[in-house]
């Protein structure tokens, strides 16, 4: 049986908690839950409504998490998350533009496919560390995470990611507009 945690149960959390929407908050999803599914509610861009989604900057996954659904985290100011060992599945576009430092998916020895726009114009991110058993990143996954024309104010280059000894196939333009990135290569040993 899933349990999808979403936007309202942010919200209902962090009121709970007598949080301002101005906070910092750092969200620690209840154990249980084994989808994140806000969308772009999650930040109140298409409910018009209060939401704290702006205001997270950590948010810490439990081990029952597998989904984490499309758009989930894109434009966020969410700078680090737990990626748990139980996650399968990331949705296209997840952290899309968000403020991510540091992709740890090293542990999540189920998930085999990096989708496209995943990571895609995260300026702030700089490392990037994938399990053995992905197989395909796919187009413009970590694309333009240092791209003059988009950048925000202080942005960084995306420095090293770390390519699974599985890999067969990288889309077109997969690491494109990454001045500064270096890539290793595990092989077989």
């Amino acid at each position: 049986m899933s349990r999808t945690f979403d936007y309202k149960k942010l919200n209902a959390l962090c009121r709970e908690q007598n949080k301002q929407v101005t906070d910092k908050i750092k969200l620690a999803v209840p154990y249980g839950y084994t989808e994140i599914d806000v969308l772009r509610k999650f930040f109140g861009l298409d409910t018009g409504e209060e939401c704290f989604g702006h205001s997270l900057v950590s948010v810490h996954l439990p081990e029952t998490v597998t989904h984490i659904h499309e758009q989930v985290f894109d434009f966020s100011n969410v700078t680090e998350i737990n990626f748990p060992s139980s996650l399968t599945h990331i949705g296209c576009s997840a952290f899309y533009t968000s403020k991510l430092k540091k992709a740890d998916l090293s542990k999540c020895t189920g998930l085999t496919t990096i989708p496209r726009f995943c990571f895609a114009l995260c300026t702030s991110l700089e490392e990037v560390f994938l399990p053995d058993n992905v197989t395909e990143i796919r187009e413009s996954a970590f694309s333009a995470n240092k791209y003059a024309r988009y950048s925000r104010e202080g942005s960084v280059h995306l420095k090293k990611v770390s390519i699974p000894v599985g890999l067969t196939e990288i889309g077109q333009s997969a690491f494109s507009y990454n001045y500064a990135l270096t890539v290793y290569i595990r092989l077989r040993s």
